[in-house]
């Protein structure tokens, strides 16, 4: 029988910095946020979407529907990579940990903004 779990055993973003707990949950609540947006979404997308609407040709710029999922992977890979260099780099001054990680919540503000971009260009 598993006895009841102290707050010791886990503690999402535990090892941080005090100053970098705030952008992480940051991090983590628009990652969920890019979720649920691109999953609810996905139901009601085209079969194709213009993901790469830069490219010359036209019939280079469609892909799948499920590309959507593209922007939260993205976004935790962003999360994952950036605070995993900040706790194993704990020597770091404080302002180029806070300069990391508040760049990781506009990397993803502007992930987001990318995705809704793209659902209100096809719905």
């Amino acid at each position: 029988m598993l006895g009841p779990t102290t707050s010791s055993q886990f503690r999402v973003g535990a090892n941080l910095p005090k100053h970098t707990l705030t952008p992480f949950r940051l991090s983590l609540a628009i990652g969920f946020v890019l979720i649920g947006l691109a999953s609810l979404g996905y139901w009601r997308l085209q079969p194709e979407l213009p993901i790469f609407y830069s490219l010359a040709q036209s019939n280079q710029q469609l892909a799948p529907k499920h590309w959507i999922f593209l922007f939260p992977f993205l976004s935790f890979l962003t999360t994952i990579c950036n605070f995993s260099l900040i706790k194993q780099n704990s020597d770091l001054e404080a302002i180029l940990v806070a300069v990391i990680s508040w760049t990781t919540v506009t990397w993803q503000l502007m992930l987001t903004l990318t995705c809704v971009r793209l659902m209100t260009i096809v719905w």
